[in-house]
Order: structure tokens, then sequence, then C-alpha cells
């Protein structure tokens, strides 16, 4: 997905290292596809404009950043030196700081949706669908779990913006709907 590689018919990859991409396992795009919608940036980007490895190299470098110093201790100009690009390059692609972290956040939040809803059989008995959700949160948070500790530290943060906190509102609304079916 922001690999660099566009989404078309190859695998979504991150291309963070021990995290989605590389020899990891790949999340394939399915029927939440709708979600990277809400991945927009800067300048009318989407989440086809993430093929693109200077944007990718800038949010791989900001989830390290992000959590080993945190986003305020993270300037910019050290964000683009981890990055291996000129710090200007960052406002091409992003409108700040905040736009990065946004991007990111989308980025994983997405993931993460699409690792626990895509394929997933909603019809099958409730203890079934639960099971297959649990096991694939697990799985998501033990294959990423620094994109897994960033969204944990960052979910509540007022920098994220309206787009960001509809990415985790869809999430959110699909798995109370499914817990109102059970309860049916």
């Amino acid at each position: 997905m922001f690999g660099e590689q566009p989404l078309d018919d190859k695998r979504e990859t991150f291309g963070h290292q021990g995290q989605i991409g590389g020899n990891h396992d790949a999340i394939q795009p399915g029927p939440n596809r709708h979600l990277l919608n809400a991945l927009t940036t800067h300048r009318g980007m989407n989440a086809h404009s993430f093929h693109m490895p200077k944007a990718s190299a800038i949010l791989d470098s900001a989830l390290d950043l992000f959590e080993s110093r945190g986003f305020g201790a993270t300037p910019v100009p050290l964000l683009a030196e981890q990055a291996g690009v000129a710090t200007g390059t960052i406002y091409r692609y992003f409108p700040g700081k905040q736009g990065v972290v946004n991007a990111l956040y989308r980025r994983w939040k997405t993931a993460m949706s699409a690792a626990l809803l895509d394929g997933l059989d909603r019809d099958a008995p409730p203890a079934e669908v639960f099971e297959g959700i649990w096991r694939r949160l697990c799985r998501f948070v033990i294959d990423n779990q620094a994109g897994f500790a960033f969204l944990e530290n960052h979910h509540h943060q007022p920098y994220l913006d309206d787009e960001s906190r509809q990415v985790a509102l869809d999430l959110d609304t699909t798995m109370w709907a499914l817990v109102a079916d059970w309860q049916r």
C-alpha cells in the first residue's frame, strides 16, 4: 500500500523493515479498500501516491523516531536526515510534521483494519467470528509491533486530524455493528 508498488494487482507492502513488506506477509486488498479513501494528504495525494519511495522512507523513519523519541521530541530536520531526504522534501509530500503523523496513523490503522476484517466470514457463528478477529489482532500485533505501538500511543492525541479520526471511527463502527448483530 505504501511501499514502492502501486495498489493495482500487486500485494500491498509497507516497506518498514521488520514490518509488513519485504519477506513478511503482506496484507491483501479486500472489502475494506473504502478505508483507503481516507488516506489523503497534502496537495491532494491519495493512497496511490504513497508508492513514491521518498514518502515511504519519510513514513518509515517517522515510525522509528516517533516511537523512540516521541512526536514532540522529533524535529523535522532529524526526520529528514533519518529518511535520507532534504528537510524541504518532507514539505513536498506532507504539510509538516502533523501531516506526517496523520499519514502514518492512517497507514497503520488502515493496515490493522484490513488485517482484522478482509475476508472475514461475518455470517459464521459469533464465537467463530470473534475468535477469528482475536487471532487476526494477535497476529497483527506480533507481526507489526512498532506499528501497533504507534497506534496505541497516538490514538487519542489532539494532533490527529478529522481524516485520521474517521479511519479509526470506521473500524470502531464496523466492530460495534458486529457486536450489535451478535446480541440479536
